[in-house]
């Protein structure tokens, strides 16, 4: 009898020693969230966010678009009860590219109010604030992100990481009936396009250049798949993309049959 209470004894202490070294550090935390900008998965609006201990959203929090989802961390602060981070709200930036190499993506603040963000601790659970920060976090863009992100972005972030391009997110193989301009194969003809207004909201971003749209014009003149192909950031290529989706066109033509067609839009945001 005294042998198994020896032994359970240390398997208890055992746990007790494994469950010290998962608990997570001020250190460990700094170290795992380090990177030029983290990611908000759920792109929660607010400037002040709380997570319970599992990584979810505590009360309500309004959307923001992908590209501005971004946090640039000033400050990590961790406790028995909680994880504080503090930044600042920032955008992705594709400034930086020529676009004839891989994609760089950085981030640039767009407010300067602070973005105050907690994550609960279970103090029975000390480990469980790792899992939950990665529901709530991406360190710049991961694998997970590449395939959470709106179908619209997923082939150029899915390409920036090396993914395999799912096709229901991307544009469809052009031998399964689906031209390209030239060949015989004449351009769609664009019948309607939206006002401004859409470019007004980006220019408070300061935003200016152009976002290169693909997307299929289909055999009756609709937009389909659409995707981001050139990225100008902060906040432009959605607004982009909104646009596009609401363009109308004469399909184009082949041997004297309305066919889809994949091309690609340029839409310039400009300051006037």
């Amino acid at each position: 009898m005294k042998a198994w209470a020896c032994i359970a004894l240390s398997i208890c202490a055992l746990a007790a020693v494994g469950h010290t070294q998962t608990a997570p550090t001020q250190q460990s935390i700094e170290a795992k969230l380090h990177g030029p900008f983290l990611m908000l998965r759920g792109m929660w609006e607010g400037g002040k966010l709380t997570f319970d201990s599992q990584g979810n959203l505590i009360g309500t929090a309004e959307k923001t678009l992908f590209s501005l989802s971004a946090v640039m961390v000033t400050q990590i602060q961790l406790s028995d009860t909680q994880l504080e981070i503090r930044g600042r709200r920032a955008g992705l930036d594709f400034s930086g590219n020529n676009f004839s190499n891989s994609l760089k993506i950085a981030a640039k603040p767009y407010s300067k109010t602070d973005v105050d963000i907690v994550v609960s601790r279970d103090a029975q659970h000390p480990e469980a604030l790792e899992p939950a920060l990665d529901r709530v976090f991406s360190v710049g863009i991961d694998e997970m992100l590449a395939k959470e992100a709106p179908s619209y972005w997923q082939p150029l972030l899915r390409q920036s990481l090396h993914l395999r391009t799912e096709d229901k997110a991307g544009p469809p193989n052009p031998g399964a009936g689906v031209y390209h301009p030239g060949g015989g194969t004449r351009n769609p003809i664009l019948r309607y396009a939206p006002d401004d207004l859409l470019q007004r909201e980006v220019k408070l971003l300061g935003v200016t250049g152009v976002s290169v749209i693909g997307l299929i014009v289909d055999a009756i003149g609709m937009p389909q798949r659409v995707s981001v192909v050139r990225p100008l950031g902060m906040g432009a290529d959605e607004y982009a993309v909104a646009e596009v989706l609401q363009y109308r066109f004469e399909p184009a033509m082949y041997q004297g049959h309305a066919v889809p067609v994949q091309i690609n839009i340029e839409v310039n945001f400009r300051r006037y």
